[in-house]
Order: C-alpha cells, then sequence, then structure tokens
C-alpha cells in the first residue's frame, strides 16, 4: 500500500499510541486509502505483567457526557482520530471536511486462533482493495477499467 501524505499521518500517529497510552501495545495493522484495521493489547498493571483483551463496553462508561473512560478502547481510538484530523488540518494539504466515519468496529481477541486470523486478515487487506467499493479504480464499479492496462 502506497500511503498518501495524510496515510503517512494515519501511520506515524498510529505507532505513537503506546507513547501516549502507557498501558497500550500495537500489533499488526494496516492503513489504508479508506479506513485502518489495527491490534491494539491493553496491559493491565496486575503486578504480573500480564495483558489481557481490550474492554468494549464496561470500560468504554461515561464519567460525565462526551469523557471517556481513561484508558478504554473508545478513549484510545478518538485520542487517535484527534491526533491524525489535528496533524491534517495543520498541513500545508488544506482542511478536509471529513476525514472519519463516526464510529468504529472493535472486536475483542479471545484465543491465539483469533489472533492468527485476524492478524492475518490485516496484513493482506491491501490485496482486497481493488475490488472495494470505495476504490475509485474499481473494475467492478468502474466498467471502463476492465481492459485497462
Amino acid at each position: 500500500m502506497q500511503l498518501s501524505k495524510f496515510g503517512e499521518i494515519a501511520y506515524n500517529s498510529w505507532n505513537a499510541i503506546p507513547n501516549h497510552h502507557s498501558n497500550v501495545e500495537i500489533g499488526t495493522f494496516v492503513i489504508m486509502p479508506n479506513h485502518v484495521h489495527g491490534i491494539i493489547t491493553i496491559i493491565e498493571d496486575m503486578g504480573r505483567g500480564t495483558a489481557c483483551c481490550a474492554p468494549t463496553v464496561d470500560n468504554t462508561k461515561f464519567q460525565d457526557f462526551g469523557k471517556l473512560e481513561p484508558g478504554s478502547v473508545s478513549a484510545i481510538i478518538r485520542s487517535f482520530k484527534s491526533a491524525v484530523t489535528n496533524q491534517i488540518h495543520r498541513s500545508a494539504e488544506g482542511n478536509p471536511n471529513h476525514i472519519w466515519q463516526r464510529n468504529y468496529y472493535e472486536s475483542i481477541i479471545t484465543s491465539d486462533e483469533d489472533y492468527t486470523r485476524i492478524a492475518a486478515y490485516i496484513e493482506f487487506n491491501p490485496d482486497n482493495w481493488p475490488h472495494d467499493e470505495a476504490n475509485p479504480d474499481n473494475v467492478y464499479r468502474n466498467p471502463k477499467l476492465i481492459n485497462k492496462p
């Protein structure tokens, strides 16, 4: 995947997540032209150095309206999206109106087999880009490109 300038901003911001969230490790990830896939692991400080699955429901409670529980998946993703948006807006490339979809999809990885399957999906996601509905060069959406060399 050849990253655009905005893609490079997203890539660098994803890599910086552990710098801003000391209890987070990043795993396999890919920056696509219209979305991001990534694995994050939240490390609970239980005095044993053990990792746990990222909380999705119980840890995303709002403390006050608009304030997420620190260290939750929602807080981490909000921080990432905010950092990317701010850097894009400060860049010389302009000020796009819409950068992110409103929400995100998350899944809890419950086993080594799940991790392997999900990591492989992420790694090979760029291979699916030619067929992605959002790809303007998708040959199935644009019949003129079928015979394109």
